[in-house]
């Protein structure tokens, strides 16, 4: 028997369930649905909506966020490396303990951790306030520029943290209408088993498969094409279990873009006509049944001749 999976990823469930919908809005009425309506669906398919967007633009707000503080920890880095230069001429070019009144302990190295450098510009600040004398106004190297670059990095962390924290929310805000929409389809596929039953070929209205039917064909394998007279070619492919009918396909290279049906045949193979000779073709097959349509499958590529060089 056939049977109606739930989509599992975002873009597969909102096509999914705007099909439902608008079964459910055209002939839900006359099942009737008295649970699963168009409307309801339609209200979960837009909270997903909704909360999907949202949490998009949590993310790029927080790629945003870490942009800035990682160009802020760099500059706050950048300035403690040439203020420990600048102090190299009042306190010696190696580590000696007249360096922990400036916030250096056991070395000169500056470590590239957002806790060390913001510790560092919390003591260059009092460090530059016992010591005005030593500051370099010119070069910005003051105690209120250790400050403002130490309030900036402290504020750029704290608005990725924020952000984060945003982020999480909302993807658990999108995960639950995700879980909802979900079940909603699941429940409308059991309301329709009540109200129809399993062979009724209303459930195509939905975009759905019909349960009692057999089970949708696989994709047919082994695809062949070969010139066959004056601009027609002989496709054909393995026969598939289930399969009732074939859909023959072609797509001229570079011409279209995407393939154009040409034909249906009880069995695996159609003479295809009326193509244009010398263009190179991709042929396509698909297998159906009363449970619905498989997938294309791959193509065969093949050249119609013209009569007079067939000849």
């Amino acid at each position: 028997m056939a049977t109606n999976k739930i989509e599992k990823k975002f873009d597969g469930l909102m096509s999914q369930s705007a099909r439902c919908r608008i079964g459910a809005d055209e002939i839900g009425a006359g099942i009737p649905l008295l649970i699963n309506t168009g409307q309801v669906i339609g209200e979960n398919r837009a909270e997903l909506a909704s909360t999907q967007a949202a949490y998009k633009q949590y993310i790029a707000a927080l790629e945003q966020a870490f942009e800035n503080y990682h160009e802020g920890f760099t500059e706050c880095r950048t300035w403690c490396m040439q203020t420990r230069d600048y102090l190299k001429r009042y306190l010696g070019n190696e580590f000696n303990q007249a360096w922990t009144a400036a916030g250096f302990h056991n070395s000169l190295a500056i470590e590239p951790n957002e806790a060390f450098v913001n510790t560092l510009l919390g003591s260059l600040a009092a460090f530059f306030d016992d010591h005005e004398d030593w500051q370099d106004e010119a070069h910005g190297i003051t105690a209120a520029q250790a400050q403002s670059l130490r309030d900036g990095l402290t504020s750029a962390y704290g608005a990725v943290s924020f952000v984060k924290q945003q982020s999480r929310i909302s993807k658990e805000a999108r995960d639950a209408a995700f879980k909802a929409l979900r079940a909603r389809l699941s429940g409308l596929c059991a309301e329709l088993r009540q109200r129809i039953g399993l062979y009724d070929p209303r459930w195509l209205a939905f975009g759905l498969n019909i349960p009692g039917a057999s089970t949708t064909p696989a994709v047919p394998e082994n695809v062949t094409a070969i010139s066959y007279g004056s601009g027609q070619i002989l496709a054909a492919c393995d026969a598939v279990p289930n399969a009732s009918h074939y859909r023959f396909f072609t797509q001229a290279n570079l011409e279209q873009l995407e393939p154009v049906f040409a034909g249906n045949s009880y069995t695996p193979s159609l003479v295809i006509s009326g193509l244009e000779a010398g263009q190179p073709y991709q042929v396509f097959v698909s297998a159906a049944n009363a449970a619905g349509e498989s997938d294309l499958s791959l193509p065969a590529e093949v050249t119609p001749i013209a009569l007079a060089a067939a000849a």
